[in-house]
């Protein structure tokens, strides 16, 4: 339904914001998004979890659900993003898609941090209003490693998370599970199988079974 495009560029201290929303329709915005959202609710490595009330989250989406200005909205994650990215001395450069889709008669919030190394381009139209332009090789529609995810159902706060964990303070930690979201999740499908073949291993290799 809608599509917001900001770039969080920690390693040079900008937040640029779009005031424009980006075209759901247009061929490399739809591609995008289509295929990562898909991923995202398709993928045995995402975890699901209720959202925190306790997260920075809750209260933007409360005023969201009071106000429905997606934008401000979408403005306020990049803000909170970017400041924590610096918190946590992530110098990186994401362009960061927020996005309102409905799928099966389901509403949701896509939120995604697309890693990124190549430069970006943004225009001002002709009303002044500040509308991102990138590359349809740097927003591919395939998972970069780096990249973050999350599905929030509207109508009952569940999330769906896809990411890679990252050292923060020595630590092994989801970005948006762990620091962002702050939640309490189900350990993912792919993690359960992990576990059973390690563990499988080592009954075969203990009591000389055939693996």
């Amino acid at each position: 339904e809608q599509v917001m495009m900001h770039v969080i560029n920690t390693a040079n201290k900008q937040l640029v914001i779009s005031e424009k929303a980006s075209d759901p329709y247009l061929a490399m915005i739809k591609k995008l998004m289509s295929s990562k959202i898909e991923k995202t609710f398709r993928s045995g490595a995402r975890v699901e979890a209720p959202l925190n009330q306790a997260s920075e989250l809750y209260p933007l989406l409360q005023d969201y659900e009071q106000h429905q200005d997606f934008h401000l909205l979408s403005t306020k994650i990049a803000q909170y993003l970017y400041d924590l990215r610096l918190e946590h001395n992530q110098y990186e450069k994401v362009i960061l898609c927020c996005a309102l889709i409905i799928k099966d008669e389901r509403r949701y919030l896509f939120v995604l941090e697309n890693y990124c190394q190549s430069a970006l381009s943004y225009v001002m139209q002709d009303d002044l209003a500040l509308e991102l332009v990138a590359y349809d090789d740097i927003l591919s529609p395939s998972m970069h490693k780096n990249d973050h995810a999350f599905l929030l159902e509207l109508s009952n706060h569940q999330l769906c998370i896809l990411e890679k964990k990252t050292t923060l303070n020595d630590q092994l930690r989801g970005w948006f599970s762990d620091i962002v979201l702050k939640c309490e999740y189900m350990v993912s499908y792919d993690a359960c199988v992990d576990t059973m073949k390690e563990i499988s291993t080592q009954i075969s290799e203990k009591y000389e079974l055939p693996i």
